[in-house]
């Protein structure tokens, strides 16, 4: 699977200009580097010290722990959010940098607040080259950070709260949310202390990926992913700035109308979304789905929506040949579409319907599960689903 994943991603466009632009980077260095930063992991940072301010506050007012410890990722040299968090009066607090100058700057800032405990790493976060599940180095890094805390159960409130701004554009964006399905799938990297409150600037392209899997949308499109962080998390926007607002602006261009329609919500084109992403406290109860149950459910939920323009009861035959009459007794028809099931809710009830009958035993849906592991699925398989 990963191998077929990894040709088809070879052999899509995103691949054809990711190779033009590490072209750009050999041929001019400055310039190619410039744009490489720009998409895929580069610092942005709020220029106003007064937006910063009423920021950091609304972190404080709606984080779960207020004791918990504060992750500060990818600020640069700006000091307005670091400033901010120590004026606010966090008392825990750990500054990660990709620059270890930068990060010298965060940390003499710090020593202004004797009375908050502060510590700082070099180390970028938002590196979407790293944050796949198999690069063992980067997962050992970030889990550096945390050695001496005490690890806590998962539906107790979160040890941490995490404060970032995601660069713009549709592949890091994506990478970084299937990071955090992942991570917490597996329970590794921050997730091995217990559950993080992530507090993310995402831009219209990367909000999204959010919106996709919720039942107040109208998009047809939407991937296992999408579906996954809904299963996995509950979220909520906060608050939207102008993306003047950040240096340097957030330009998101993929989107032409000036008003973006998600939902119930609108959002303009020029705005960035203030999202805070908790995982459930029952995540790992039997009335979601069980611990065992998790990666299965993600593997169906590639395999099923990789056709999601057919019909479900013939493409879930294809998966387990003989399960089409259990499928009509759950009250679907022969002109029910896949994409028709449109919420997470209704996937899970699916899923469990279909594991619980003799059909399934030895069936193509599970030789697949059985064989294959949640780190093999691509970056890039949701979005070649279908097309």
């Amino acid at each position: 699977m990963q191998l077929n994943a990894l040709c088809r991603f070879h052999s899509s466009f995103r691949w054809r200009i990711l190779q033009s632009q590490i072209l750009s980077v050999a041929r001019f260095p400055c310039l190619g580097q410039l744009v490489l930063d720009r998409k895929y992991g580069g610092i942005y940072n709020i220029e106003d010290a007064e937006v910063a301010g009423k920021v950091m506050k609304l972190v404080q007012e709606k984080q779960i722990n207020k004791s918990s410890i504060l992750i500060i990722a990818n600020q640069g040299s700006n000091l307005n959010i670091t400033n901010a968090a120590l004026e606010a009066g966090f008392q825990d607090i750990i500054f990660t940098e990709k620059n270890s100058e930068d990060l010298k700057v965060h940390l003499k800032m710090a020593q202004k607040f004797p009375a908050c405990r502060v510590q700082g790493r070099t180390l970028n976060l938002f590196d979407w080259t790293c944050i796949n599940p198999g690069n063992e180095e980067h997962l050992q890094q970030e889990m550096s950070i945390l050695g001496q805390y005490e690890q806590k159960q998962w539906h107790d409130d979160p040890p941490l709260t995490f404060f970032g701004i995601i660069t713009p554009g549709s592949m890091v964006g994506s990478f970084f949310l299937r990071y955090l399905v992942n991570q917490l799938m597996t329970r590794r990297s921050f997730y091995t202390k217990g559950r993080v409150d992530w507090f993310l600037f995402l831009s219209p392209t990367n909000y999204k990926f959010l919106v996709k899997g919720k039942l107040d949308h109208d998009f047809k499109n939407y991937g296992h992913m999408s579906i996954m962080v809904n299963v996995l998390y509950d979220w909520k926007v906060l608050l939207k700035l102008p993306d003047v607002s950040f240096s340097p602006p957030i330009c998101d261009v993929k989107f032409k109308k000036e008003e973006l329609q998600f939902g119930s919500t609108v959002i303009k084109k020029s705005e960035i979304v203030f999202v805070q992403l908790t995982p459930k406290a029952n995540l790992f109860q039997e009335e979601l789905l069980k611990v065992d149950e998790i990666s299965a459910f993600c593997l169906f939920l590639v395999q099923l929506l990789a056709k999601k323009h057919h019909r479900l009861i013939p493409r879930m035959e294809e998966l387990v040949p003989g399960c089409g009459l259990e499928l009509i007794k759950l009250g679907y028809t022969m002109i029910t579409m896949v994409r028709d099931i449109q919420t997470p809710e209704e996937m899970i009830h699916l899923f469990k319907a279909i594991r619980n009958i003799p059909e399934y035993q030895a069936s193509p849906l599970e030789t697949l599960i059985l064989h294959d592991e949640v780190d093999d699925l691509h970056p890039d398989d949701e979005a070649l689903e279908g097309h």
